[in-house]
């Protein structure tokens, strides 16, 4: 081998990524490097690329014994020691070498798979006619791949398809990827595409440009496996039950109410009450601005055959603002003024100061009563 340039072309088809029927595999002798080597020849123009030098067992080898593993599309390279060098083009490495020790026989001979063991109709375990594909991997004539089963990187067999456009026999688009990620379902699509850690989705028309997505024909939309709709009109019950109860006392110190609201076949009960703020903490020195505030609490709950369930709480706090209400269709002296009219405080007050200047009145004439029968009695 030292000595000779000794060159192999071995043009046995084989199906790999590698574009096994538009290239030759040769093997030559390179006395510079004192080297083995494996090139790639193109068929069509002729180009030759090195692939991997590299030097054999025992500087010799036996070219009548090497061939083309056409399952595989590995190169096995019989040495001097009768071990076979696995050469993959695909990736340019050597494997580990296989140990070959049938003797007696003039040829050994590899087979490989028939066209029917590659590609063959089949019947699935529901009786449908398949197309069963015998290899891993399916490649076009430039090596491309069309169709393969790999694992993914959590070690799970995902199925591989090399085109980003898949059609139906009459062209139209079953399912494609574009330049920006995105995953188009349909000739006019379906959409999503994943952005800042978030998936979306919207539907296109053939311009382009976005359109409604209508969940129909009875199909029910639920997110975490609750329907949305279920809830909208559970949602609805509870809002119109609630607009039932009292938000404001009127004149009392405070008033409770009961209310029920139903939507689409959804019934909700509520119960509330409005209280009169200053009322209610009536020994607290409050602000001003809670003179005429009045408080509201309620609860409203879904009713089904079950019971009651989506319990929902309400609290608000309003605030009466302005001059006391007046009706124009009654005289001045008709109008009513309720205990929560603006300056309620400083007639509160008035009315204290009065009641001290007319208690201080008696007492005096209580006297003068006192001493006037007590003169009486003396004469």
């Amino acid at each position: 081998m030292k000595y000779f340039i000794i060159t192999i072309f071995l043009s046995i088809a084989y199906m790999t990524p590698a574009a096994a029927e538009s290239t030759y595999l040769a093997v030559k002798y390179n006395n510079g490097t004192a080297q083995n080597e494996v090139w790639s020849i193109n068929r069509a123009s002729g180009s030759e690329t090195l692939l991997k030098g590299f030097v054999f067992p025992g500087n010799s080898w036996s070219p009548a014994d090497s061939y083309v593993d056409t399952t595989t599309g590995n190169l096995m390279l019989k040495a001097a020691n009768s071990t076979y060098l696995v050469f993959d083009p695909e990736t340019k490495t050597f494997g580990a070498p296989i140990a070959f020790n049938y003797t007696g026989y003039q040829k050994i001979f590899t087979t490989s798979e028939s066209l029917n063991e590659v590609i063959k109709a089949g019947v699935d375990s529901n009786g449908d006619a398949t197309t069963v594909v015998g290899t891993g991997t399916l490649v076009d004539a430039t090596g491309e791949t069309i169709i393969g089963t790999k694992d993914d990187a959590d070690g799970n067999a995902t199925t591989v398809i090399g085109s980003t456009n898949l059609v139906d026999t009459t062209g139209k688009t079953l399912i494609k990827t574009t330049t920006d990620g995105a995953t188009h379902i349909g000739e006019n699509s379906l959409v999503t595409i994943e952005r800042n850690n978030v998936q979306e989705l919207y539907a296109t028309n053939a311009g382009g440009g976005a359109i409604p997505i209508n969940v129909t024909n009875g199909t029910r939309l639920q997110v975490n496996g609750v329907d949305v709709m279920h809830e909208i009109d559970r949602s609805m019950a509870i809002s119109a039950a609630m607009s039932a109860l009292p938000n404001s006392t009127g004149n009392s110190a405070g008033t409770c109410g009961v209310g029920s609201g139903f939507h689409h076949g959804q019934k909700a009960l509520s119960a509330g009450c409005a209280m009169d703020f200053q009322s209610l903490l009536k020994d607290h020195d409050l602000p001003p601005a809670f003179d005429n505030a009045t408080l509201n609490l309620a609860t409203s709950a879904v009713g089904n055959r079950r019971g009651f369930s989506n319990f929902t709480l309400r609290a608000g706090l309003s605030f009466d603002f302005g001059g006391p209400k007046v009706s124009s269709s009654k005289p001045e002296n008709t109008r009513k003024y309720n205990r929560r009219d603006i300056g309620t405080k400083d007639r509160f007050e008035a009315l204290r100061n009065e009641n001290a200047r007319l208690s201080a009145s008696v007492d005096t004439l209580s006297a003068r009563l006192d001493a006037l029968i007590a003169k009486i009695e003396t004469q």
